[in-house]
């Protein structure tokens, strides 16, 4: 359909997505090296798309020999430095986000069967992960997806080609991994928005893909007060996903089938059903309020918040605190 669509007088960007098409046509008779060396060259014009309107792209990482699973996040926001050296990705892990899965979660599974990891497994395990943004350019942290479409009209495309871009370059990954190994790339969301623009949120398996499903944001699981707002099934749920998908670098990690990660970070055996239901009830009620007030005053500056917002930030933040320290 989209090449039906398509035209002479198309924007250079979408001009690069029919491309793209095309390349995934055809890769079944190429071999991995010249297939990746085509990728990599159509990534670096889109890039050019971007930086010619002053935008950020954010491809996420580069198709490598090392990497065995991947990770989706969503977006990246504004000034996110770039990482390893590759253009257009700014998936680094020096985000918080992104570190609990290139490192926190893998090492806690490890350290459950096996023990801490030594340095040099610790690294085999960040080369064997990779990560790639949903949006493929860096955003603000302010309506985001507004912005979003906003720069898909720059470049003269929509969200939803975008979206189609994204989700190629997710798809060159999985060929690269394929012609490899000859096994399907496992792959992990870890964003609700992510998730969205697959079709299902179960975890399925195709020729090119072991799709564990969607995770936690990265956000939430590093914050066990945000973690004890979820039902014991839905951590049970969140941590199979995990152990499926990290069981494919079972050759780094050890991981046992039998795994309650989630459930033994929130170590919740003093909170009863009753506590673990109103602490998720507060939690979200505070989180709305504190929200839409703290944009509120944030987005002023600081000689125009009045005391009655300051005091009442104040009191949303104690309020919050004193929910985290009876938990923690």
């Amino acid at each position: 359909v989209f090449a039906q669509e398509s035209s002479s007088n198309d924007p250079p960007f979408r001009k690069l997505i029919k491309e793209f098409l095309q390349l995934i046509d055809k890769s079944e008779s190429m071999n991995n090296e010249e297939f990746v060396r085509e990728v990599d060259n159509l990534v670096d014009r889109a890039c050019d798309c971007f930086v010619g309107v002053n935008i950020v792209p954010n491809f996420g990482y580069r198709i490598r020999e090392g990497i065995k699973c991947l990770v989706i996040k969503h977006w990246a926001p504004d000034k996110t430095p770039n990482a390893m050296g590759q253009k257009g990705n700014t998936c680094s892990t020096s985000n918080a986000c992104l570190r609990q899965f290139a490192k926190s979660v893998p090492g806690s599974l490890h350290r459950s069967t096996t023990g801490e990891m030594s340095a040099s497994l610790k690294e085999q395990v960040h080369d064997a992960i990779a990560f790639v943004d949903m949006c493929i350019c860096q955003l603000p942290k302010d309506r985001p997806m507004e912005r979003y479409s906003e720069i898909a009209s720059m470049l003269g495309v929509t969200v939803e080609d975008f979206d189609l871009f994204c989700q190629l370059n997710i798809t060159a990954h999985a060929i690269a991994h394929k012609k490899r190994t000859e096994q399907p790339l496992p792959l992990l969301v870890s964003s609700a928005g992510s998730a969205e623009r697959f079709v299902s949120d179960e975890p399925v398996e195709t020729s090119l893909v072991n799709y564990c499903g969607r995770c936690l944001h990265g956000e939430v699981l590093s914050n066990r007060v945000y973690l004890r707002g979820h039902t014991s099934a839905s951590l049970r749920l969140y941590t199979s996903r995990l152990v499926a998908f990290y069981s494919h670098l079972h050759e780094f990690i050890g991981v046992s089938s039998e795994s309650q990660i989630l459930l033994d970070w929130t170590d919740r055996s003093t909170m009863s059903e009753a506590d673990i239901k109103a602490y998720a009830e507060v939690m979200s009620q505070l989180g709305a309020i504190w929200a839409k007030k703290y944009n509120a005053i944030r987005n002023k500056r600081a000689a125009d918040v009045t005391e009655e917002e300051l005091e009442y930030y104040f009191l949303i933040y104690h309020a919050r605190g004193a929910w985290a320290r009876k938990y923690n």
